[in-house]
């Protein structure tokens, strides 16, 4: 992919992605006010288009389409999470997008104008991710808090260093014409730090975590 196209067309899409978010939290606090019912609905969706982005992600224009209604989404069902758990959840969810957003943009940056090749990172990555995987299950039976918050740093870590990959991947793998799938995948590296930062304040709050 040329430079001029990364620039131009991947960054801007995966930053009006990141406001989908924020109008999906927005729609959330409205359905709120229909219970559980409307919750549970959106859950339902989000798989269905999740399902969808996977299939037809490289099918233009369904793949712009399911790309901004799964960002949407994802707002949707990450805002409840904050809300059950927090008196200023809008102050935490912004600042959490804040924080996510700065991480990721500054990395693929970073690989965007070092030119740096991080695609030998792979093999290791698949392997951490594997590693972090087992982790998460094995922590399903011990919850504890200080592992927990290993698990949740380390996975923040994986999917920073996630972005160094896919931004050469996209610099040297993808056509001009796979701007909205480069966009994607960025946007997944986003959605997973993001979900993990808004998880660790969230477990010490509802006391998911034993001492």
């Amino acid at each position: 992919m040329r430079d001029d196209e990364f620039r131009t067309k991947v960054l801007p899409l995966f930053g009006i992605s990141v406001f989908m978010i924020a109008i999906g939290a927005s729609i959330s606090a409205i359905l709120s006010y229909f219970g559980e019912i409307a919750i549970i609905a959106s859950y339902a969706v989000y798989a269905f288009i999740l399902a969808m982005l996977f299939f037809l992600k490289r099918k233009k224009p369904w793949n712009a389409f399911f790309f901004f209604s799964f960002a949407v989404l994802s707002g949707m069902i990450l805002s409840p999470i904050l809300s059950g758990a927090f008196r200023y959840s809008q102050v935490i969810f912004v600042e959490s997008m804040l924080v996510s957003s700065l991480f990721i943009m500054s990395l693929a940056l970073y690989s965007y104008v070092t030119k740096r090749d991080f695609r030998s990172l792979g093999g290791m990555l698949v392997a951490i991710n594997i590693g972090l995987i087992v982790a998460s299950l094995i922590n399903i039976f011990l919850v504890h808090r200080l592992y927990d918050l290993i698990v949740d740093v380390l996975t923040i870590a994986f999917f920073l260093y996630m972005i160094l990959m896919d931004t050469s991947r996209i610099i040297r793998d993808y056509n001009d014409d796979d701007y909205i799938t480069a966009s994607i995948s960025i946007y997944i590296d986003f959605f997973k730090v993001l979900w993990r930062i808004i998880m660790i304040p969230v477990r010490f709050v509802v006391g998911l975590w034993k001492k």
